[in-house]
């Protein structure tokens, strides 16, 4: 594909497709529901603990009066005498002498509660309040200002009688006690918001492929089938191991794998090339389980199948199907003994295989003989079919080599794992070598019927760990090594 052509993928890639977003939002909510809920306890459990440390209880004490001025005074009087006794009371408090008496009263310094008076409207009512936090002191603060307040207040508005008609007492419970219940749930729902958010930006940022529509978009090369995640979980066998065809266990994966099988048929057929080559963008898509499956459903077929591990620099194929790994494809390609010296066969089954042998990390110079061709040729001429598992093609060049004698290329992506745009890239870069992109298969496919994963034998042990592609040369080099 020419630059420009390239480029003009890039930009399409970059556009924002919500819907792609929201399925990859729900299922990256499958997989880290527990850190949602995780953030929605610490953040509602740390609203709670901010409110209590921060809470400090306002407690008032209040009394209710009649006012009567004395002597022989209308009631309309009354009401001008309780109007000014309102109007007055904030000027006594603050012109300090009724503060300085009460202070005196109560022998400290300053007001220890703050106090207020109002009177009821059109009624000779009045009312007085303390606020403080010290519940007692609130309380003692306002029966000293009851009985210190005629005295300062008769010089303003004359004498006057106060009646108590009702007190509070000593209040007992704070004016606005906190709703912890409340404070949690607000809480937990910013977590909710907060963890939303987070899901929305990371897969928004990732750009991954989710589903087949995702590569639709920006590539003209088929879709194949889409296999989904399956596991034998550890209390059904007491050792984890790879998912076979053979295990009839999980229909939908055995489905998906024979829809593999029959699209792959077909393409032979059209083509009249019977030989495969399984890759990825990059390590850990499932390449090896996808290449070891589609030949186990070919043979279980009948048909005489060669199953080639060329990942020379992590051979696992024989490995996953319990076959000796002393000697293998590296051998063969090196001149040190002939292919059929080395392929076995499994079990009852037409599947020979050829394995990769021990770990070389010169692949490239073993792949790029002329024997690989050789072999390949010969095998697609004895065999049914000749499926290769080949390393990543977004890692080194030795999938590109291999592809120089097997044309058709599967390519496996796995779920919300690869950027669009590096699996892009790894199917440009196969058409420039002249390689024909027979289609891609998206690995470990969330259903909606349930989801079955890939336990720790498919993708840790014999898998693509960071450690074992830095070892053998597909990345950074162990310390101590070149």
């Amino acid at each position: 594909m020419p630059v420009s052509s390239k480029n003009e993928s890039n930009q399409e890639v970059e556009k924002i497709d919500l819907m792609r977003i929201i399925m990859a939002m729900v299922k990256s909510f499958k997989k880290t529901w527990f850190l949602g809920i995780l953030l929605m306890a610490l953040v509602g459990g740390g609203l709670v603990m901010g409110r209590m440390k921060s809470y400090h209880p306002i407690y008032t004490a209040y009394a209710d009066f009649v006012i009567n001025a004395e002597g022989d005074i209308s009631s309309y009087e009354t009401m001008i005498t309780i109007e000014q006794l309102s109007s007055t009371f904030p000027y006594i408090l603050t012109s300090g002498a009724l503060s300085k008496v009460v202070c005196e009263d109560l022998g400290v310094s300053s007001l220890p509660a703050e106090i207020t008076a109002s009177a009821i409207e059109n009624t000779n009512l009045f009312q007085m309040r303390a606020t403080g936090s010290n519940a007692q002191k609130v309380y003692d603060t306002l029966q000293s200002v009851i009985a210190n307040y005629p005295s300062i207040a008769r010089y303003i508005i004359g004498n006057t009688t106060l009646t108590l008609l009702n007190e509070s007492g000593v209040p007992t419970v704070p004016d606005q006690v906190p709703n912890y219940q409340e404070e949690g749930i607000k809480g937990a729902l910013i977590g909710l918001l907060i963890y939303l958010i987070i899901l929305f930006l990371l897969n928004f940022v990732s750009k991954t492929v989710i589903s087949s529509s995702d590569l639709k978009k920006y590539t003209q090369v088929n879709y194949l089938a889409g296999v989904p995640d399956a596991r034998i979980k550890k209390h059904i066998l007491k050792k984890e191991r790879p998912i076979l065809v053979s295990d009839h266990m999980f229909s939908h994966f055995d489905e998906a794998i024979n829809t593999l099988r029959i699209r792959l048929e077909r393409t032979a057929r059209g083509s009249g090339d019977n030989t495969f080559v399984f890759t990825s963008a990059q390590a850990g898509e499932g390449k090896t389980t996808i290449c070891i499956n589609t030949a186990l459903a070919f043979a279980m077929k009948g048909y005489k199948i060669l199953l080639v591990d060329g990942d020379l620099r992590i051979p696992s194929v024989s490995t996953r199907l319990n076959l000796n790994t002393e000697k293998g494809l590296a051998d063969v390609l090196r001149g040190a003994c002939e292919a059929k010296d080395t392929i076995q066969q499994y079990g009852d089954l037409p599947l020979y295989v050829l394995p990769g042998g021990k770990p070389v990390s010169n692949s490239s110079s073993l792949l790029g003989r002329p024997e690989l061709e050789n072999l390949i040729q010969t095998a697609s001429e004895e065999m049914d079919y000749v499926f290769v598992d080949a390393p990543p093609c977004g890692l080194m060049q030795d999938a590109m080599q291999i592809m120089a004698a097997v044309k058709n290329v599967v390519m496996v992506v796995r779920q919300d794992y690869s950027h669009i745009t590096k699996v892009l890239e790894c199917i440009d870069s196969i058409k420039e070598t002249g390689g024909a992109v027979t289609g891609y298969v998206i690995n470990r496919e969330s259903t909606g019927i349930g989801s079955y994963g890939y336990g720790k034998y498919n993708y840790g042990k014999y898998g693509y760990g960071k450690s074992r592609y830095g070892s053998y040369g597909y990345g950074e080099p162990e310390k101590g090594k070149e």
